[in-house]
């Protein structure tokens, strides 16, 4: 029997050298296929005792208006509703922490409508439908945050009162709207 220093200064020292090689990418490729370093997509997602279920993305006040500012809008506008506010602006700064706190600050915070220009797709106006909710100090809190963001990117905010019935006149009023196409009032 050879030893190992008699195989590598052998002609055998390739053949060695390739078993070795060949071993590796056995064990490389038995590492990365374990059943524990799969894709997350591939197995079970959720903790034990965690279940999901699908809910609508608007309330149906936000539902109801949806519909009259669609009738009121037309086709020069996109409707986004439920668009995060971190998707309308671009936070600048020299300070890496700075940003980082910023993003913080509004990375959870939604717009409950941005009308969005159909050609360019740049934002003309975010709209807050102001529910009994706004009443409360904590949203009165998020929304003056929310506006003064929305205002120092340049993007107008408009605030309008929940209600059961929308004059689509007074949509297009409150949110500066022109519409280019005809739209029945």
């Amino acid at each position: 029997m050879l030893n190992p220093t008699q195989v590598l200064s052998s002609n055998l020292a390739p053949f060695f050298w390739l078993a070795i090689l060949a071993v590796l990418i056995f064990l490389a490729v038995r590492y990365y296929t374990l059943p524990s370093r799969r894709q997350p997509d591939r197995g079970p997602v959720l903790d034990i005792g965690i279940s999901l279920t699908q809910r609508p993305i608007m309330t149906a006040a936000e539902t109801k208006f949806f519909r009259a500012l669609q009738a009121a809008v037309g086709k020069q506008y996109t409707i986004f509703p439920q668009l995060p506010l971190w998707t309308l602006i671009q936070p600048e700064s020299n300070d890496a922490n700075a940003a980082r706190a910023f993003n913080n600050r509004i990375n959870l915070k939604r717009i409950d409508f941005v009308l969005v220009d159909s050609t360019s797709f740049m934002p003309y106006v975010a709209i807050e439908l102001d529910d009994r909710s706004h009443q409360r100090e904590d949203r009165q809190r998020r929304d003056a945050f929310v506006d003064k963001v929305l205002k120092q990117a340049g993007i107008k905010i408009v605030h309008i009162r929940a209600a059961s019935n929308y004059d689509l006149q007074t949509i297009r009023t409150q949110t500066g709207l022109t519409v280019l196409d005809d739209v029945p009032a």
